[in-house]
């Protein structure tokens, strides 16, 4: 009966020790993100596309799938791969391609990759999330000796507003005018309305 107990417990203390080694390991793997924006109907907005824990690529494939309320009307690279060549895809149309690739210098830096520029449908209803997707696929990105790696990819939206951060009075534009309004919403007694979602201007649920 000790001996099983001694070996069972000698077992959860090999987990343990493992089990650390593995979310270090894990914690390396490169992600490929989609940075999340709100846009009105008929609005441009920019997107970036960035990369963290990057391990080292000298060539990657990614493939772009994006809503039908999205026009995709400018792509530029960014300067976390700037050590590679970038190949445009030829038309802008969902899905495109990205192509980067390099000779024996493999990109190690974290940081923007991507930067895409959409136009929001003007009929596109409020609150409604216009997905921007990627994927690639197997040996679709190596490092810089040829191997392929998977990095784990997070997909991003467009979400869609009726206003704009900023402009609590709904003018139309950004003036001295809603700083005076909502420092009086906030002080409370002046009876003063304001666009409650307008006055969260960096999106944390608080004025």
């Amino acid at each position: 009966m000790i001996k099983k107990l001694t070996a069972l417990f000698l077992t959860v203390i090999m987990v343990m020790s493992i089990c650390p080694i593995q979310a270090a390991a894990d914690s390396n793997v490169p992600i490929i993100s989609v940075h999340n924006k709100y846009a009105a109907p008929g609005q441009d907005v920019e997107i970036e596309i960035g990369i963290e824990n990057n391990t080292g690529i000298l060539g990657s494939v990614l493939t772009l799938e994006y809503s039908d309320k999205l026009t995709l009307i400018e792509a530029t690279e960014g300067e976390a791969f700037s050590e590679l060549i970038l190949t445009l895809p030829g038309v802008l149309t969902s899905p495109c391609n990205f192509i980067w690739d390099g000779q024996s210098t493999p990109s190690e830096k974290d940081g923007t990759i991507l930067k895409l520029k959409f136009s929001v449908d003007e009929n596109a209803a409020a609150n409604e999330k216009l997905a921007i997707n990627l994927s690639y696929l197997d040996r679709d990105i190596v490092d810089g000796d040829l191997n392929p790696i998977s990095p784990v990819v997070q997909n991003g939206y467009v979400t869609v507003i009726h206003y704009t951060p900023g402009d609590v009075n709904g003018d139309g534009a950004i003036t001295p005018v809603d700083i005076t309004l909502l420092r009086r919403y906030r002080a409370g007694g002046y009876g003063v309305t304001i666009n409650e979602d307008a006055a969260d201007v960096n999106d944390d649920g608080y004025i």
